[in-house]
C-alpha cells in the first residue's frame, strides 16, 4: 500500500462484512464504524493488529429516529454492535474512541441513552 510506504496510516469507513473484508485485504490500520464485525473479521483484526472505531454513540443518538421514519434496521444494528463489541474486547482487538462528529450535535460530550456494555464488556 503506497500510503504506508510513504509512512501513513490508512483507516477505512467500512461497514458490511464484504467492506470490512476488502478494507481489511486492502491493509488498512484502522475501520471506523465496522458495522457488520462478525467473529472471522475480528480474529483477522487480531492477527494483523488492526484497530476497530465503532462510533458507537452515534448509532445509539440516531437509532430511534431512523427507526420512525423507515429504517427499522437501526434499533437492531445497535444489537449488533453490541455483540461485536463485546467479542472484541474479549478477543483482544484494539479499540479506540470515535464520535463520528456529526451525527449529533457537537456540543453534546455524552449523546442520550448512552450504552452501558460500552464500560462493561
Amino acid at each position: 500500500m503506497k500510503s504506508h510506504r510513504l509512512g501513513r496510516k490508512v483507516a477505512a469507513h467500512a461497514m458490511g462484512r464484504e467492506g470490512i473484508l476488502s478494507a481489511l485485504n486492502a491493509g488498512v490500520d484502522t475501520i471506523e464504524h465496522g458495522d457488520g464485525l462478525d467473529e472471522e473479521l475480528i480474529d483477522l483484526m487480531v492477527r494483523r493488529g488492526v484497530y476497530w472505531c465503532p462510533t458507537i454513540y452515534v448509532g445509539v443518538y440516531v437509532a430511534a429516529g431512523r427507526a420512525a421514519t423507515g429504517a427499522p434496521i437501526w434499533p437492531e444494528m445497535l444489537k449488533f454492535e453490541e455483540k461485536a463489541f463485546g467479542l472484541a474486547v474479549r478477543k483482544g482487538v484494539r479499540i479506540s474512541f470515535g464520535t463520528d462528529v456529526g451525527g449529533f450535535a457537537w456540543t453534546e460530550t455524552k449523546p442520550r441513552n448512552s450504552p452501558t456494555w460500552c464500560a462493561t464488556a
